[in-house]
């Protein structure tokens, strides 16, 4: 009797063991579900939370560049302003010289674009419109080592652009397309052919293409230093340069007339004196863009 209550006792004790050790089991397998669960759940939320946080700072972003390119606009816009109403340009903290290279490109343009280079300094280059393979090479040379290209109009005929403002107006416009279409740059500097102060047309129609110019986002520009490489009989390479040196020594920034022509032999070979003695009287050399220190003859 004893022997059977003590197994009864005994197996009783052992399933009360084994309830608890599947109790326990079965815990810990609904604690381990619910903490992967918790977990599967939280990660969720945190990858949620993650994606609208980039979401965020995306929109934060583009509303930093519209907000930037708002900004470009409205300077663009304030300068444009100012160029219709006249207003000066300050001149460039350093003495600067531009030196401007009209009416290429010619048989000059590349030994004019290897002293440059030389030298390490960048120029103008006025051109006009010549379509031949040679000259949409040396307009891309020109881009390509960091010089900058103006607008001389595309035919530079006098007779035709100056007959009206639409006339001058289309030559430009072609002369950009061109351009445009050769290196991927927009012209925004334009010189009239004879300058602004040519008698070749009345003075009245001058200002209407220089409002029409400044209206467009275009800047003109004359020159303050004259190499007189322009004339008939240019003068030599040594007289060229003292005339340039000179003039520079009274401006307090100074633009370069100078002609890109192959009966302009003159000019490329007083070009490396001109550049030497300068930069020996502390001069810096830039390129110019419609908003530079500009010279207006009228």
């Amino acid at each position: 009797m004893y022997l059977a209550r003590e197994k009864k006792r005994r197996k009783a004790k052992y399933n009360f063991v084994v309830f608890v050790i599947v109790i326990l089991a079965l815990a810990v397998t609904l604690n381990v579900f619910f903490i992967r669960s918790f977990e599967k759940r939280l990660q969720t939320e945190i990858d949620s939370l993650k994606a609208e946080l980039e979401q965020k700072q995306q929109e934060n972003d583009n509303l930093k560049t519209e907000n930037e390119k708002l900004n470009t606009d409205l300077d663009d816009y304030k300068a444009r302003v100012d160029r219709l109403n006249g207003v000066a340009v300050p001149h460039p903290p350093e003495k600067t010289v531009y030196l401007t290279i009209d009416d290429g490109p010619s048989s000059h343009t590349e030994p004019i674009l290897d002293i440059l280079k030389k030298y390490n300094v960048k120029a103008t280059f006025f051109v006009i419109g010549h379509n031949t393979d040679n000259a949409k090479r040396l307009y891309k040379k020109i881009i390509d080592e960091g010089h900058a290209l103006g607008n001389h109009t595309y035919s530079h005929n006098y007779g035709q652009i100056y007959k009206s403002v639409d006339a001058f107006m289309e030559d430009v416009y072609k002369l950009d397309k061109f351009i445009y279409e050769i290196t991927g740059t927009k012209m925004t500097v334009v010189r009239y052919p004879g300058g602004s102060s040519n008698r070749l047309t009345n003075l009245a129609r001058i200002k209407s293409i220089a409002k029409r110019l400044l209206s467009e986002g275009y800047q003109y520009f004359d020159w303050n230093v004259d190499s007189q490489d322009g004339t008939r009989n240019p003068p030599a390479a040594e007289v060229m340069t003292k005339k340039i040196v000179d003039q520079v020594k009274r401006t307090k920034t100074s633009i370069v007339l100078m002609h890109d022509l192959g009966s302009k032999k003159s000019t490329v070979e007083a070009l490396p004196k001109i550049i030497e003695q300068l930069s020996a009287l502390g001069y810096k050399f830039g390129t110019l863009n419609e908003k530079s220190y500009y010279v207006h003859h009228r």
